[in-house]
């Protein structure tokens, strides 16, 4: 469980507009430098209120390093609700893969200003291995 503040960097490379892939990179790390991550994300609307995502990249966690792998999709609710599902895995060379998933939904308070709320587990041990999750999203322009 993250106990201390993180940061967070996004930058997008294509804006993924009028049904076109998006693609970003998206860095986070703790303020000690000992937990950190880069992730290449794309997603895709696939109609009017349904849409997709993939990521991969490189997870640092403690004296770990992990590579990952998500999937997710998502449907609209309206102009500011949406409700996802997500898959994710990590993968490294010594210890055995985790899959897991979340599932979520987000509020758009404004046009830059996000709110979001999940609940996930581990597919391993479900029962002991669970999270809840909440997030503020904010774009600067």
């Amino acid at each position: 469980m993250r106990k201390y503040l993180w940061f967070f960097f996004k930058f997008n490379f294509l804006a993924g507009e009028d049904f076109e892939p998006s693609l970003t990179l998206i860095a986070d790390s703790d303020f000690h430098f000992k937990n950190y991550s880069f992730i290449l994300a794309s997603d895709k609307q696939l109609t009017e209120n349904f849409g997709s995502s993939l990521g991969t990249g490189f997870v640092k966690e403690d004296d770990d390093d992990f590579y990952f792998l998500s999937f997710g999709l998502d449907y609209s609710l309206g102009e500011r609700w949406a409700i996802f599902g997500e898959y994710y895995g990590y993968f490294n060379s010594t210890l055995s893969p985790e899959h897991g998933s979340d599932f979520g939904i987000t509020y758009l308070a404004s046009p830059r200003l996000q709110l979001d709320l999940s609940l996930g587990s581990t597919l391993r041990n479900i029962s002991d291995q669970y999270f809840l999750s909440t997030g503020i999203s904010y774009q600067f322009r």
